[in-house]
């Protein structure tokens, strides 16, 4: 669904805006964004899951907090930057080991509050305009946690496949039945359409919204009226574009299939980014920084 590579793309254009970018790869399961943005000379020593397991037993210093940051050198011409907190460092040999010990609950804090900490460690260290975390979505992994306990804005990648909507049903059902708040929970998600296919793209992206607000009404949106016709909670209209069910978009480009820009920094070519992701970045830019 390209979830990593838009992802690359808006840290890339906010930095040619002027915007310090911080970026985690929470995708702790199967890294990528840190080694997408940094080649192998420029990434750090340690990495997200040594923090977890130092953390775990009190040893999670300043001085190791300082050593999970590298800078992308693929804006090093921008008046901004961007900054990676890469899941493994450069000098990680027991990667699978650690990631399981990396989840217990060892400092009298679970796993939700022991990211809070790194999240609000990295922030007054680096100082951001903005922080995005690259994870699945999931009902039992990183990423859920960032949405129903950090109160993060989710965007939720799809392709518009019956096996997306299902698996997103599945996902939506289990927050309908244990998120004690799901108006502000819902109000922090966003349906984006990832590779929009080149051929008849209107169509596809409506049939994509119906089956968005279809998912969303029949979950997470309350009723609108009672059996009197009397309003008893503010809905979503079906076509209203600020809604979480209408989708954002960006459009399937050649240049991105083998996404590979520390090989190919070309990519970052400003004609092919607002060709595939114009209309994505600026109403995401919108929707997050105003």
């Amino acid at each position: 669904m390209g979830r990593s590579t838009a992802l690359a793309v808006w840290a890339w254009y906010l930095a040619q805006q002027g915007k310090r970018v911080l970026i985690l790869d929470l995708d702790l399961e199967s890294p990528g964004i840190g080694q997408t943005l940094l080649p192998e000379s420029n990434a750090p020593d340690f990495g997200i899951i040594d923090w977890l397991v130092e953390e775990a037993v009190d040893q999670a210093d300043e001085s190791l907090l300082s050593e999970l940051v590298s800078t992308s050198p693929l804006v090093s011409n921008s008046i901004g930057d961007i900054r990676i907190v890469p899941a493994s460092g450069t000098q990680e040999k027991e990667y699978i080991a650690k990631l399981s010990r990396a989840y217990m609950d060892l400092s009298g804090a679970d796993f939700a509050q022991r990211l809070s900490r790194l999240l609000q460690a990295l922030e007054k260290q680096e100082k951001p305009d903005i922080v995005l975390l690259d994870s699945r979505a999931g009902m039992h992994d990183i990423a859920a946690i960032t949405i129903t306990r950090l109160n993060a804005y989710a965007l939720l990648f799809a392709i518009n496949t019956p096996q997306t909507w299902r698996a997103y049903r599945l996902l939506f059902q289990h927050w309908q039945r244990w998120h004690p708040n799901l108006a502000q929970f819902r109000d922090n998600l966003k349906i984006v359409a990832g590779m929009v296919p080149e051929i008849d793209r209107a169509n596809y992206l409506e049939s994509c919204r119906q089956s968005a607000y279809d998912l969303f009404a029949d979950t997470l949106y309350e009723e609108t009226s009672n059996e009197d016709g009397e309003q008893k909670a503010f809905n979503f209209d079906e076509k209203a574009i600020d809604a979480p069910h209408y989708p954002l978009k960006f459009y399937w480009h050649r240049a991105f299939q083998e996404f590979d820009p520390v090989s190919n920094p070309e990519v970052f070519n400003e004609n092919s980014v607002l060709e595939a992701y114009g209309t994505f970045l600026k109403e995401i830019t919108s929707l997050t920084l105003g």
